[in-house]
């Protein structure tokens, strides 16, 4: 009853239908992928509105889920805590910079190519939204206190500075979806031994 609240609060179909989707989407991860499954009682939130399972918390696992447009995305681990998030850049325009980068973030993107400088804001959004999702704050932490190692950046590789409050991923995967202005950011505090993805149709979800 507090799921089907959750899904009828919305007033538009298509938001009935994601917020559906993300509900079984994290059944089927749990059920096939590590052999357990959500009950009525594991339908919680935290303080933040963080959905999670008690059962798979005990046993020392983590889900997250994020979605945009058609896209939705559950991230699983059996150990640590995980993150997750989809952007696209058609939801990001140069004003925002201010909003969620530091200014050396911020300086970044100015001196990019009007080409890059949306779809580089919606990588860093995401993986930023993806770390706070993971430490369980979500935005009651500024963004703009993550901070992206620039010079790291242009050579590949993901590094960055966390206020205290914070702990470090020790894994962060980023790459594009279907299309290359739509990307998604996924983050683990716990090294994952092997990643494993599997795209599931709308289908399939309601076999479980």
């Amino acid at each position: 009853p507090v799921d089907q609240q959750r899904v009828l609060k919305h007033h538009f179909w298509k938001d009935q239908c994601t917020a559906l989707g993300g509900a079984c989407l994290v059944r089927y991860a749990l059920t096939r992928h590590l052999g357990t499954t959500l009950t009525l009682m594991d339908t919680l939130r935290d303080g933040f509105g963080r959905p999670y399972s008690p059962h798979l918390r005990n046993l020392g696992g983590d889900f997250n889920v994020s979605h945009h447009g058609l896209w939705i995305v559950c991230a699983l681990s059996a150990v640590g805590q995980v993150g997750a998030d989809i952007a696209c850049d058609h939801d990001f325009h140069s004003t925002m910079a201010s909003v969620f980068l530091s200014q050396r973030e911020q300086k970044f993107i100015s001196e990019l190519d009007v080409s890059y400088k949306l779809i580089t804001m919606a990588k860093f959004w995401a993986i930023k939204e993806a770390i706070l999702k993971m430490c369980g704050c979500g935005l009651s932490v500024d963004p703009q206190s993550l901070e992206f190692n620039m010079a790291a950046w242009e050579m590949g590789t993901v590094h960055f500075t966390l206020p205290k409050s914070l702990w470090p991923p020790q894994w962060v995967h980023i790459r594009d979806l279907a299309s290359p202005n739509v990307v998604l950011a996924m983050c683990s505090e716990v090294p994952p031994v092997g990643v494993f993805e599997h795209q599931v149709e709308w289908n399939e979800l309601y076999e479980v």
